[in-house]
């Protein structure tokens, strides 16, 4: 997904440390026009059943919404530090 391109209603779900570097270049693109939601999973499941995907419904055209892995969770942690992590079932306006 572009960093300028409208959203729809459906969540995007990366699931490897190469997304999450993907996703870090979109966080961080001068170009980037809309807000990201991120969601994190915890031992394979969010917080609450299908968040992501209620949460992109709810927000479609307003926001990016992402669900991470537990994988990509760290691979993101690692890439923007701690202090603007995501991971253990977090969910985070960028």
């Amino acid at each position: 997904m572009n960093s300028t391109a409208l959203t729809g209603a459906i969540a995007q779900f990366v699931a490897s440390p190469e997304g999450a570097e993907a996703l870090v270049g979109r966080l961080t693109s001068p170009n980037r026009s809309l807000p990201r939601v991120v969601a994190s999973q915890n031992e394979g499941e969010t917080l609450w059943p299908r968040l992501a995907e209620n949460i992109a419904f709810d927000l479609a055209g307003l926001a990016q919404v992402v669900l991470l892995d537990e994988k990509a969770s760290w691979a993101l942690s690692d890439a923007i530090g701690k202090r603007n992590s995501c991971y253990n079932g977090a969910v985070r306006l960028y």
